[in-house]
């Protein structure tokens, strides 16, 4: 079924005199639920450092991280409210006013998909300019991993942006209630079998990492492997290495080749995922 939403640029204008700009985020709403999510560019975002100087990306980390407790308090709240009020909040919160975080004229588009999925679509195009034709293998296989979860009726596993100054990570599904409980599609479509093995032991020592600090918790993160597509002997040889480096991990590891259907093990463990009513509202 069609859905009509209104949606918003989320962006970041550090000197109001020369009026320059980069585009941060999307916030959305759908005009007949209220229910009203977004999505953020991360605090460190590499771009604002190259657009604007260290003035300007010192101003973007401390505003775009207000920003967002911001705009999870509303998440704590918005279940509370009836659909007018959503509405009102939307439009108080995309008024622009004299601050560097600005917002675009709301636009109104036509679309059947699910508000998430969406999100995923505007963020890609007016944030992480990804036009048609120029996706990773990565992406791809996540938004794959995204619609079959949302066929089996599992929708609150959104992006997850874990914090660290030293490590941070996003999980594109992900939930953070007591835990952090998330999945990582991980593609090894590399050119180069030393790559695919790179690749591997990048993720290997980040999660290693997190482990060690507490930022998440064995058994609680599903690795999703896509191997490669080739039949190619020495790619399948870094995979095979790299999978077994990553299978020393505490955590859950299931494959999902190419092409095939989803493997019921990522259905088991997003449905063993704690929900909470609010994130249907906000995320």
């Amino acid at each position: 079924m069609t859905e009509i939403y209104r949606y918003a640029i989320i962006r970041f204008r550090p000197f109001a005199e020369t009026g320059e700009f980069a585009n941060i985020g999307i916030l959305a709403t759908n005009l007949v639920s209220g229910v009203t999510s977004y999505r953020l560019a991360p605090k460190r975002f590499s771009r604002i450092k190259h657009f604007f100087d260290s003035a300007g990306y010192t101003a973007y980390r401390a505003a775009v991280t207000y920003l967002r407790s911001e705009l999870e308090r509303i998440n704590r709240e918005l279940p509370l409210m009836n659909i007018s009020v959503r509405h009102d909040i939307f439009s108080e919160i995309s008024r622009n006013r004299e601050s560097s975080i600005t917002f675009s004229d709301v636009r109104v588009i036509k679309n059947s998909s699910h508000i998430e999925i969406l999100l995923d679509y505007l963020y890609d195009r007016y944030i992480g300019r990804n036009f048609a034709g120029n996706e990773t293998a990565e992406s791809i296989l996540t938004k794959t991993l995204r619609t079959d979860l949302h066929r089996h009726g599992i929708w609150h596993l959104k992006s997850l942006r874990i914090e660290d100054d030293v490590v941070p990570v996003t999980f594109p599904l992900g939930h953070r209630d007591d835990s952090i409980h998330a999945i990582k599609p991980l593609a090894f479509s590399q050119k180069s079998p030393l790559s695919i093995f790179d690749y591997g032991s990048s993720w290997k020592n980040r999660l290693e990492y997190l482990l060690s600090k507490n930022k998440i918790r064995p058994h609680n993160i599903l690795l999703a492997i896509q191997p490669p597509a080739t039949q190619d002997s020495s790619h399948l040889e870094a995979f095979h290495l790299a999978e077994d480096e990553l299978r020393h991990l505490p955590l859950e590891i299931v494959r999902t080749p190419l092409g095939a259907p989803m493997n019921p093990g990522i259905i088991d463990f997003a449905r063993r995922v704690p929900n909470s009513d609010r994130t249907k509202f906000f995320h």
